[in-house]
C-alpha cells in the first residue's frame, strides 16, 4: 500500500527488498528498490535526502488508473457474454510485464561486484592464526574441570601396522593426559608384524590386571612426582585407580584383512562417544594435548577437524612438527591425527571413494567443508611448553621407521588423483578467498550449449580481465567433449550427480547434489556470477538456478524461444533469474542483445 500511495503522493520510498509486486513506482523513478544488502541501503538513503534538499521537488502522478476502472470491467464482461467482444492482442499484458521486469530486475536488483565479492571472500576466507595463549582467551564450552562429564567424553583409536615397541608408550601417554579417553582402541589389520604386536599387547595387559604392582610404581614415577607428600598421595591414589580401569576402557581389533588407511575411521563410526580422536602411530600426544584439543574445538572459531600436521591441497608445504608453527593454521588436509566429533566421520564416506590405498584425509577433509562447512585446522606447536603437543620429540624418528604417507610407493600418484578428482567435483581451498580477478560461472549441459554461450560472453570477460569458469552435471551422460572446452576455461568441474552410484536420481536427489556442488564451485572459484541458457530448464538447471538465487548470485540468462526443454521449469528460472535476455532462435541473436550482454557484464564487473 505505501509504495501505491508513495507513487500517488510523489514522496520517495526506499524499497529493502528484492522483489515487488508494485514495479510502477520504480520505472516511474518514485520508488527506488535497493534490496538487502547494508552499504547499498546507507547509501541510498543519504542519496535520497542530498537529492531532497537540494531540488526540494516531488513528483506527483497517479498511474494506477482514473477511476473507471470498474465500469470498464463490466463492459468488457457485457461484451464477452453478448458475442460482442475481440480479442485484441494489443491488450495483452504479459509481453509488457517481461518487459517492465527485465527493466525492473536488471540493474537495479544486482549488488555491486565489491558488495559481491566482498560476500563470496567472508564465505572463504580462513580463519585468524592464533598462537595457544591467544586461543585460550577465546570463549570455550570447555575447561578442564568438565574433563568427565560425558559430553565431553572421547575415544582414542590407534591405527599400527608395522611400527613395533610403541604400544606401551601409547597407552601410558594417554593414562597420563590430564583429560584422559574415556575408550582407547588399538587396531591392526594385515599387519606383517601381527605376532609381535599381539605379544606387545599382552605384556601391556599384564602389567596393568588387577594387582600388579606397575601401576604403583608408575603413577608415583611418571604422574606423581611432586614434592609435597599430601598432594603426592592424594595424585597416587588417584592415578592408581584410574590405571587399574585400563582392562575395562581398552579395546583391541585386528584381522588379516588389509583394510588400509580407511579401516580405523570405519571403525570409527561405531564410536560411542561425542568426541573421537584417530591417530597415526607416530604421533603419541604429551599430556595436555587432548585438553587443548578439546577447548579449541569447543570453541565457536575453532570447530572443526584438529591435526597434528597439514597442508594446502597442492602438499607444497607441511604446518606441524616440521615447520613447528606456533599458530593455529587453516588447512586444506589434516593428518597424523585428526581430532573431531564422532558424527563427522560419516561426511568421509559420502561421496565415492578413489582410492582405498590412500587419501583418506583427504575424502574427510574435503567432504566436511562441503557438505557440514567444517574446516580443518593444524593445532599450534608451542615452543614453550611441550606438554600441549600432539607428537614426541623423536616423532621424525619413528615416522621415519614406518609407512608414512608420500613415502609408499605410488602414493602420490594417487594423492594426486583424488586431489583432481575432489576439485572437479566441487572444493574450497585455503586460499580461494585471494583469487580477485572477476569471475563468471558457465553452466551448460551440452556441447552446443556450452560453446554458444562461451562465444557470447567470453570478448568481453577478456577486455575485463576477469575469468570463466565452466560446470556441468554430469559429464559422462552429456555430449560434451572434456578436452575441447577445457582449454577455454580457467577450470571445469563436473557435480558427477548419479555417477556414485550409477543410477538416475530422482529430481529431488539430484538438486540436492547441485545444491552441494555449485557451493563449493562458487567458493572454490570466487565466482560472482552465472550465465545459463535457461530455455534449457533441465532440473539440474533449475537446482542450480535456485541455489545462486538463494545465494544472491545474479543469473544472467540467455532463453531461446524455440529452444524450451520445459515450458513450466523454464519460467520459474526466468522469474529467479536477475537479467533474461529473450531471442526466438539461436539465429536470432541481435547486435543490440549483444550489446545488452556486454553492458551487464561491464556492470556486474565494475
Amino acid at each position: 500500500g505505501i509504495q501505491e500511495e508513495a507513487v500517488s503522493i510523489g514522496k520517495p520510498v526506499i524499497l529493502m527488498r528484492m522483489t515487488t509486486e508494485r514495479p510502477e513506482g520504480i520505472y516511474l523513478g518514485t520508488i527506488k528498490q535497493i534490496g538487502i544488502f547494508y552499504d547499498d541501503i546507507i547509501k541510498a538513503v543519504n542519496d535520497e535526502l542530498k537529492n531532497i534538499k537540494i531540488t526540494n521537488q516531488t513528483s506527483k502522478r497517479n498511474i494506477f488508473g482514473n477511476g473507471t476502472a470498474s465500469k470498464q470491467i463490466a463492459s468488457i464482461i457485457e461484451n464477452y457474454f453478448s458475442g460482442k467482444y475481440k480479442p485484441n492482442i494489443k491488450c495483452m499484458t504479459k509481453f509488457r510485464q517481461d518487459s517492465i521486469a527485465q527493466y525492473v530486475y536488471s540493474y537495479t536488483n544486482i549488488s555491486s561486484h565489491a558488495i559481491r565479492r566482498n560476500m563470496m571472500m567472508n564465505l572463504t576466507k580462513v580463519q585468524p592464526a592464533l598462537t595457544l595463549d591467544e586461543i585460550f582467551k577465546i570463549p570455550s564450552q570447555y575447561d578442564i574441570s568438565k574433563k568427565n562429564e560425558d559430553i565431553f567424553a572421547l575415544t582414542a583409536i590407534i591405527g599400527l601396522y608395522k611400527r613395533e615397541g610403541l604400544i606401551r608408550r601409547w597407552i601410558e601417554a594417554l593414562l597420563l593426559q590430564t583429560h584422559p579417553p574415556k575408550e582407547i582402541w588399538i587396531i591392526h589389520f594385515a599387519s606383517p608384524i601381527a605376532d609381535k604386536l599381539d605379544v606387545e599387547i599382552k605384556e601391556m595387559r599384564s602389567l596393568f590386571y588387577n594387582g600388579s604392582n606397575y601401576c604403583n610404581e608408575w603413577c608415583i614415577e611418571n604422574k606423581c612426582n611432586i614434592s609435597n607428600n599430601e598432594i603426592r598421595s592424594n595424585c597416587t591414589e588417584q592415578c592408581i585407580e584410574f590405571c587399574m580401569k585400563l582392562p575395562s576402557m581398552l579395546f583391541v581389533g585386528m584381522g588379516e584383512m588389509q583394510l588400509k588407511y580407511f579401516g580405523r575411521f570405519q571403525l570409527a563410526l561405531q564410536c560411542r562417544t561425542k568426541y573421537v580422536i584417530v591417530f597415526d602411530d607416530d604421533c603419541i600426544p604429551q599430556k595436555r594435548y587432548l585438553e587443548i584439543a578439546m577447548y579449541t574445538i569447543n570453541t565457536k572459531e575453532y570447530r572443526g577437524i584438529l591435526g597434528t600436521k597439514g597442508t594446502p591441497a597442492a602438499e607444497n608445504y607441511y604446518y606441524g612438527p616440521v615447520s613447528k608453527s606456533n599458530q593455529i593454521v587453516e588447512v586444506d588436509v589434516v593428518g597424523g591425527s585428526w581430532f573431531m566429533e564422532s558424527e563427522w566421520v560419516k561426511l568421509m564416506f559420502h561421496d565415492k571413494i578413489y582410492s582405498w590405498n590412500t587419501g583418506e584425509d583427504f575424502h574427510l577433509c574435503a567432504n566436511a567443508r562441503k557438505y557440514a562447512n567444517i574446516r580443518s585446522f593444524v593445532m599450534p606447536v608451542d615452543k614453550n611448553d611441550d606438554s600441549t603437543h600432539s607428537f614426541t620429540k623423536d616423532y621424525l624418528h619413528i615416522s621415519n621407521k614406518g609407512d608414512t604417507t608420500g613415502r609408499v610407493h605410488g602414493t602420490a600418484i594417487s594423492r594426486k588423483f583424488i586431489r583432481d578428482q575432489l576439485w572437479l567435483r566441487g572444493d574450497r581451498l585455503m586460499d580461494s578467498y585471494k583469487s580477485s580477478e572477476p569471475s563468471l560461472l558457465l553452466f551448460a549441459e551440452t556441447q552446443y550449449d556450452t560453446m554458444l554461450l562461451i562465444s557470447l560472453v567470453q570478448q568481453q570477460m577478456i577486455q575485463l580481465d576477469g575469468l570463466i569458469y565452466f560446470a556441468t552435471s554430469n559429464m559422462l551422460k552429456t555430449d560434451i567433449e572434456m578436452i575441447k572446452i577445457r582449454k577455454e576455461f580457467e577450470s571445469v568441474h563436473d557435480f558427477m550427480i548419479g555417477r556414485d552410484f550409477d543410477i538416475d536420481p530422482t529430481p529431488i536427489t539430484a538438486a540436492a547434489g547441485i545444491l552441494y556442488g555449485f557451493d563449493m564451485v562458487m567458493q572454490g572459484t570466487q565466482s560472482t556470477a552465472v550465465i545459463i541458457l535457461g530455455s534449457s530448464s533441465t532440473i539440474n538447471m533449475f537446482a542450480l538456478v535456485s541455489a545462486a538465487f538463494l545465494r544472491n548470485i545474479p543469473i544472467i540468462n540467455i532463453y531461446i524461444q524455440d529452444n524450451i526443454v520445459d515450458l513450466k521449469r523454464a519460467e520459474v528460472i526466468m522469474t529467479m533469474s536477475s537479467f533474461t535476455i529473450r531471442t526466438l532462435t539461436n539465429q536470432t541473436f541481435s547486435n543490440l542483445q549483444s550489446q545488452q550482454l556486454n553492458n551487464l557484464l561491464v556492470h556486474l564487473y565494475k
